[in-house]
């Protein structure tokens, strides 16, 4: 189980280096893109959203467009929390 969160700890790594070595999106092109890949997302909403969290969200709905495999996965960023929801059952 540590072997495979280091391995992909390294891959989170290599891909974001590669990521780095684009240039950037302008923050219309990004809002452009995720509402190409997510059309029930409000603009409005996306606007409340710094630049690095539109293309964290925006390669997270770009995992789709390949298939299933083994090498394409989504690795949650190390700084990404977890979203909890608790409702109350009284």
């Amino acid at each position: 189980m540590v072997m495979e969160q280091a391995l992909l700890e390294q891959e989170f790594d290599a891909r974001r280096a590669a990521a780095a070595s684009v240039p950037p999106l302008h923050r219309s092109q990004l809002i452009d893109g995720i509402l190409a890949r997510n059309p029930s997302a409000d603009p409005a909403f996306l606007m409340r959203f710094d630049n690095d969290a539109l293309k964290h969200y925006l390669d997270h709905l770009g995992c789709d467009e390949a298939p299933r495999s083994r090498d394409n996965r989504w690795v949650r960023a190390r700084n990404s929390s977890v979203a909890w929801w608790r409702d109350n059952v009284d």
